[in-house]
């Protein structure tokens, strides 16, 4: 919603703003996609008193209720309502390290990157998407992508030249990006050269546009990204600088295997 001047009356100011937070007090709607603002008491807009006029502005839940949408449309609000910083377990020192690092980083300027990587089930996913929920709810517009299913339908329409570009601009221009499970393959098996390729364009335009932050989860750490390609690497290692976890270990740490 554009804000725009709404007719006023001529009362007295104080008057005209009294009327305003009876306006803004009054309970709208019931909460759409389950989201209960308490700025604008769901209605979506605000209303303010500017050099005598009033008017109407979109209140920041409206961008939360696109991004939960835009989730919900994709299969994901289930996980955003299950992956929580609350939620997140921490009987060993490694979760709590993870855990302490993902919080912290969503509680910053985002000046930088996130980069978490680690063993299967060692609970990136879940930290990462903590990360993302909770910019959600700051109002933040956060795109998720899973790496395995976009970067399919990416190398699907590589011919294409439109249809390509299409599907890489969201990735490129969006507030913030997580890519889930960044270049996973199968086990035992590395990235291919596409799919470099296609990790390299996509985070080499966020690098160049510094306000551009990345969420990162891997099974692979950054000695093996370099390994693939040292380039893609440099820029992922000096943007996640001070927000870079590595999870060592095996099987041990895989949280779906624990007793109990």
């Amino acid at each position: 919603m554009t804000p725009h001047s709404l007719p006023s009356t001529n009362w007295e100011p104080s008057c005209e703003q009294a009327l305003i937070d009876m306006v803004n007090q009054t309970p709208g709607k019931s909460p759409r996609m389950g989201y209960d603002c308490p700025i604008c008491r769901n209605k979506e807009f605000v209303l303010t008193l500017e050099n005598g006029l009033r008017r109407a502005k979109s209140c920041s839940c409206l961008r939360i209720r696109q991004n939960l949408t835009r989730l919900k449309s994709r299969g994901l609000l289930e996980l955003y309502d299950q992956r929580t910083f609350e939620r997140f377990q921490t009987p060993y020192a490694w979760q709590q390290q993870a855990k302490e690092a993902a919080m912290t980083y969503a509680d910053s300027d985002l000046n930088r990157w996130f980069f978490l990587s680690g063993p299967s089930g060692c609970g990136k996913t879940h930290l990462c998407t903590a990360i993302a929920s909770s910019l959600i709810l700051s109002g933040h517009d956060v795109q998720i992508f899973r790496w395995v299913e976009w970067a399919s339908n990416a190398k699907g329409v590589v011919t294409d030249a439109a249809a390509y570009a299409a599907l890489l601009e969201p990735l490129k221009t969006c507030q913030v990006l997580y890519l889930d499970d960044f270049l996973k393959v199968q086990r035992g098996t590395s990235p291919t050269a596409a799919d470099i390729r296609l990790a390299f364009e996509v985070l080499d335009a966020r690098y160049n546009h510094g306000d551009k932050p990345v969420i990162l989860s891997t099974e692979f750490n950054l000695r093996q990204i370099a390994g693939f390609d040292e380039a893609l690497a440099g820029r992922i290692v000096e943007r996640s600088r001070g927000f870079a976890v590595q999870i060592q270990g095996g099987s041990d740490r895989n949280h779906r295997f624990a007793s109990g």
